[in-house]
């Protein structure tokens, strides 16, 4: 190994211990409590959403109440 090489190595070897020190410094930095926070209510959220468009919001009958009513209206017609 010329010492060509040898500077091309140092110099990559450099970006390599420049990176895993930002990334050190990045976990290091993140407020993981804050954040997990964040996720669990966007979550929630969606949940939600997903919720009201699938099973309809919450102010309306149940889909059970419905039918009942319809047998009732039949059985005093009879």
């Amino acid at each position: 190994m010329n010492e060509e090489q040898f500077n091309q190595m140092m110099k990559i070897l450099g970006e390599l211990l420049e990176s895993t020190q930002a990334i050190e410094d990045a976990v290091f930095d993140a407020n993981f409590k804050e954040h997990n926070e964040k996720v669990e209510w966007n979550l929630w959220e969606i949940h939600n959403l997903a919720k009201i468009k699938f099973k309809g919001s919450e102010n309306r009958p149940t889909r059970d109440a419905e039918r009942t009513k319809e047998e009732t209206n039949e059985a005093s017609e009879s």
